[in-house]
């Protein structure tokens, strides 16, 4: 991050600060973040050009970017540092074995991409429900009925001056289609980027920036900046585009979770969103950046066309919550959750989330009730990327009081969703 993006960060944190009936608790965050921010990037600086070049990190160079969170105000890791020490010391015991970590991991990976309302997810669920089972916990499951987008079919390709394919996955909830136009680079796809350009009916390259800048609005309960850019590219009569973010790694993948409704559409409706249940009216496919830079060069150098293809289906389906109550000495409770769905190869989001939560729910059904200061339920949220902010921990609070009246604080095991861009898989077809 450069100097200019910590000035432009800090406007924007300003702006957020200034948003009328933003509880004082909101406010006071972002004031919090505003003020952590650059001392945060001038000590990563630092740090980094230690450390930047190493694939490994010893415990004391570890220690050193714990230090650099806790000086510069960004977040307290205190807790996050004993509660893995005491994970490490039930290994240690050989209640819990790396191996066996390992093994719920790579069992769990086997039924990626793991897509709500398909065999993938239930298997999932299924699987989940039988550990808690097996740890003495009864496991319950709170099914939601959503409509869902799965896609069946997408590609994109240049098709002159030169045939090239890209790996690419669509977005969340785009619109179906099969274009062939000319490709025009849109840069950023605001407003003022529009000036000039005839892009009616074309496929457009575009520059979606960072995550940060996407998701952050949910909880404001704004629509989402992708979503913005959508409606842009509609209104100026766009038939595609083929996005990309700057912050992904060489040619990874990333999905965003736009606040899709249950019912269809987005949390914030907009202008590209059409039809009896707002579905988005021009697809979107993903692209990676290494591969979109190359496009860009191309693009300086003359006209290029391009097809882009997204199909697929629109059908109401159902997915489950799996959950496991624990009770304690006292009736307040902890919850710990983790989203179990995942639209790739799932390592990373969120197979480590989900085998974490496990082992959190073995370690403290191994103890006695008594030795159980607090009660625990143990949540897993196979709706995360599909549905609305939150709307899986708010359907279980509406239904389940008896368990989740005198929840106290809440621990989240969410990794990001990345992938390595590998498209293939028949598992993104909806179960019958």
């Amino acid at each position: 991050m450069s100097l200019s993006d910590v000035e432009d960060t800090l406007k924007l944190l300003s702006a957020m600060e200034g948003i009328s009936g933003l509880a004082d608790a909101d406010r006071h965050i972002i004031r919090a973040k505003s003020d952590a921010l650059p001392a945060l990037v001038k000590g990563v600086s630092k740090l980094w050009e230690q450390i930047g070049r190493k694939e490994t990190l010893s415990d004391d160079e570890l220690r050193a970017v714990y230090a650099v969170l806790r000086a510069s105000g960004a977040g307290e890791v205190a807790p996050f540092e004993r509660l893995l020490r005491a994970l490490k010391a039930r290994i240690d015991e050989g209640l819990l074995s790396a191996e066996e970590l390992y093994r719920w991991g790579v069992e769990l990976d086997r039924l990626s991409p793991r897509v709500p309302g398909t065999t993938a997810m239930d298997q999932g669920s299924d699987y989940i429900a039988h550990k808690l089972q097996s740890f003495g916990i009864e496991a319950l499951r709170e099914p939601i009925n959503f409509r869902g987008v799965f896609f069946h079919e997408w590609s994109f390709e240049i098709t002159s001056p030169e045939k090239r394919s890209f790996v690419s996955f669509p977005e969340n909830n785009v619109g179906f289609g099969e274009i062939s136009s000319e490709l025009v680079d849109i840069g950023r796809g605001r407003e003022e980027d529009y000036a000039g350009k005839d892009v009616k009916g074309k496929l457009l390259l575009m520059n979606w920036g960072e995550l940060w800048e996407h998701e952050g609005p949910c909880a404001l309960r704004q629509r989402y900046g992708l979503l913005h850019l959508y409606d842009l590219a509609y209104q100026h009569g766009a038939a595609g585009i083929a996005g990309y973010f700057t912050d992904t790694p060489g040619n990874t993948l990333r999905l965003l979770e736009p606040g899709i409704r249950p019912t269809g559409g987005s949390n914030i409706p907009g202008p590209a969103e059409s039809g009896p249940h707002n579905g988005f009216a021009i697809p979107a496919l993903n692209i990676g950046r290494q591969d979109a830079l190359a496009l860009k060069e191309l693009l300086a150098s003359g006209p290029a066309a391009a097809r882009l293809v997204v199909k697929g289906v629109r059908k109401v389906s159902t997915t489950d919550i799996v959950a496991g109550f624990l009770p304690g000495r006292s009736s307040q409770t902890i919850a710990v959750g983790s989203h179990s769905c995942t639209a790739f190869e799932g390592a990373v989001c969120d197979t480590v989330g989900v085998v974490g939560t496990l082992a959190l729910a073995k370690y403290f059904a191994s103890l006695p009730a008594e030795k159980r200061e607090k009660s625990m339920l143990f949540f897993f949220d196979s709706f995360h990327v599909w549905g609305n902010c939150c709307q899986t921990a708010l359907t279980l609070f509406a239904r389940r009081p008896e368990l989740t009246a005198r929840v106290e604080a809440l621990v989240s095991n969410f990794a990001e969703m990345l992938s390595s861009g590998f498209n293939d898989s028949p598992l993104l077809e909806s179960r019958p």
